[in-house]
């Protein structure tokens, strides 16, 4: 009891970097809290602290605090906690100091009177310390404007310009205008700082031709995507072609995952291996419990593969999932969606093969269905044209809609 916490860096595998059990009335400031577990970085048994603030809990877990509860940090905040701490990778230095390396993580921190240097000796920031064990300066500038992305651009490769992102940031709107070629690269997107609904990140063919950017990428059983997107927001990605047809093992094109907020795929071609079954390894675009909000897929290409889009487990739960006017040919499903509220599939052309179904939708409530076309990619291969099941309406007046759609399956 009666301790106070400050200024602490710790970092886990395997377990919390914090547990408290049964102690009271203490204080916990300026710490970093990260563990790569998937359990939360912070383990209260009791409800243990008078004051916590100016934290960074950062967990693999999409809820990085349990008090009594398992809780993600705007969740927490809304009790009243922590009003000033953040959830954020500070994406430590390769040594073993745990020196932050994120622009966006510089001066979080906030003075405490009788601590005034760090673990070195270095005197602290008297008005914007940082968290954690160490005073530390970066620098860098927060991406702006237009960059021209391969060879001979601004950047020579996707991985590159995506690297300085994640770790500077961005300022004002961006655009990435990627030059003719093929991309042999295998990229993950995380967190990326700056953005807003007026402040958007767009990733496009600079020619406007999705033919003119090939990207690909060798997949395994542990990194089966060409494109990884986690937790990234306020991102579109227009007119490139992901292809993924020339492994007979793994072909997913795109993954989503994390809290990913309004994130928009548009024109964009994705082709996967002409696949007869409907193995998971073989989706095209896979979004498996990403807890954000506002997804748009439309104006797409998706060819062969199992499924085209595969949605399931919160994927922009209740926040406006629409997939519009995509074409879909020779997958075992064209467009599954499952436990997601507030579902719009509409003006889609879907070409089912296989034995499968053209649109499949599992307790999606509600739904919107309407202005789609389903037929077969091969003659007497689709099982249903559209499959709806348990995706109701309710009683204040959100109906689920299936209107205006063509199916020729016989």
């Amino acid at each position: 009891n009666y301790w106070d916490i400050y200024y602490n860096t710790i970092h886990v595998r395997d377990s919390y970097a914090l547990y408290t059990y049964y102690s009271y009335y203490n204080e916990l400031k300026n710490n970093i809290l990260l563990t790569e577990a998937t359990v939360p970085a912070v383990y209260y048994n009791t409800n243990s602290f008078d004051s916590t603030d100016y934290n960074n809990f950062y967990s693999n877990y999409i809820y990085p605090i349990y008090a009594s509860g398992y809780y993600s940090l705007e969740q927490w905040q809304a009790l009243g906690h922590d009003s000033n701490s953040v959830s954020i990778d500070p994406i430590f230095d390769a040594d073993s100091t745990l020196v932050p390396q994120l622009l966006f993580f510089d001066n979080l921190g906030t003075p405490i009177s009788g601590i005034t240097d760090d673990m070195n000796g270095t005197t602290r920031s008297t008005t914007t310390p940082d968290m954690g064990a160490i005073e530390f300066t970066l620098t860098g500038t927060p991406l702006s404007g237009s960059y021209t992305v391969g060879t001979g651009g601004d950047y020579d490769s996707l991985t590159h310009v995506l690297d300085d992102l994640e770790m500077l940031g961005f300022s004002g709107s961006l655009t990435l205008n990627v030059l003719p070629g093929t991309y042999e690269e295998q990229v993950t997107i995380g967190i990326i700082y700056g953005g807003s609904a007026d402040n958007t990140i767009t990733l496009q063919s600079s020619t406007g031709n999705a033919a003119d950017v090939i990207w690909q990428s060798t997949r395994t059983s542990s990194a089966n995507y060409i494109l990884k997107i986690n937790g990234t927001d306020y991102l579109t990605i227009k007119n490139i072609t992901f292809d993924a047809s020339t492994s007979s093992s793994y072909g997913t094109a795109l993954e989503i995952t994390g809290e990913t907020n309004s994130l928009r795929i548009e024109g964009n071609v994705f082709n996967g291996y002409s696949y007869n079954g409907n193995s998971s390894n073989h989706y095209l675009v896979e979004s498996i419990s990403n807890t954000g909000t506002g997804m748009v897929f439309t104006g797409n290409t998706f060819t062969e593969g199992s499924y085209g889009l595969y949605f399931e487990n919160g994927a922009a739960d209740d926040g406006e999932l629409l997939i519009s006017n995509n074409t879909c040919n020779g997958q075992y499903t064209g467009i599954y969606v499952k436990y997601v509220d507030s579902v719009e599939i509409s003006g889609n052309t879907i070409a089912g093969d296989h034995g499968g179904n053209g649109i499949h939708v599992y307790r999606c409530k509600p739904v919107m269905i309407t202005g789609n076309k389903v037929t077969e990619f091969t003659e007497s291969q689709l099982s249903y044209g559209i499959y709806l099941y348990d995706s109701d309406g309710n009683s204040s007046g959100e109906r689920t809609v299936v209107a205006n759609n063509m199916i020729k399956a016989y």
